[in-house]
């Protein structure tokens, strides 16, 4: 089975996946697609957005910029063009995605060590890279968008996440509490959570609970503190 054929097994047949994947266990495929597509897909919205309506987006929930003075704030707002944008996101991004990758796998592996679970590094890695695969939808999405928006458009970086809870539900912009946790929750972190826990059970022959606990414990702490300072700040 070859990449392309990997990929789709985890859309219909994620079992026969996770079975390929442990015996072979690569990551650079899934790794550069989702990091170069989301890459990309940033670039083109840039591109076409209206800079200075999203640079005033982007700083409407920053309490500190608006305690500036005008001339300091006219001068913070000049530095942040459409290309200095364009690349600190690539770089978060090129930088940030295999690093969250690598240190979840270290998390999988130090689990897996203390719980028994014989599985190596580089499969935890590849598992952590593959289970990416669902992004693919809301950057097949965001491709759409973009290919139908006029230039100078003002489209906020969450149009590209429609599955997000912000999309969804909420509406928040980044002057309202939670803003950044609802944007980066949503359905698609529910699909790789339920491949991960699938691919945790399958490899380590244990219960769906053990599995699910395996899976989730950092997510819980991790997303848990992110909402308790973001609500507790709010309040």
């Amino acid at each position: 089975m070859n990449a392309l054929s990997l990929a789709w097994s985890f859309f219909v047949t994620p079992d026969a996946a996770l079975r390929q994947l442990r015996a072979k266990p690569t990551f650079l495929f899934p790794l550069l697609l989702v990091t170069l597509g989301s890459a990309a897909l940033l670039l083109w919205q840039y591109a076409l957005v209206d800079i200075d309506w999203l640079k005033d987006y982007l700083m409407s929930g920053n309490a500190r910029f608006k305690a500036l003075p005008d001339a300091e704030r006219a001068r913070a707002l000049a530095v942040m063009t459409r290309t200095t944008l364009s690349v600190a996101g690539v770089a978060a991004l090129v930088i940030g995605t295999p690093a969250i990758c690598l240190l979840q796998a270290l998390y999988y592996f130090v689990a897996g060590r203390v719980t028994h679970v014989a599985v190596s590094y580089r499969q935890w890695f590849a598992l952590v890279c593959w289970t990416l695969i669902p992004t693919l939808v809301s950057m097949v999405y965001g491709a759409i968008l973009l290919a139908t928006t006029a230039h100078g458009a003002q489209l906020s970086p969450g149009a590209l996440q429609p599955l997000s809870l912000n999309e969804l539900v909420f509406h928040h912009t980044p002057a309202d509490p939670g803003y950044s946790l609802l944007a980066a929750l949503g359905l698609l972190n529910l699909w790789i959570w339920g491949l991960s826990i699938l691919g945790v059970r399958q490899w380590s022959a244990r219960s769906w609970l053990f599995s699910a606990v395996f899976v989730l414990l950092p997510a819980v702490v991790v997303y848990g503190l992110w909402a308790l300072l973001a609500f507790r700040n709010a309040g």
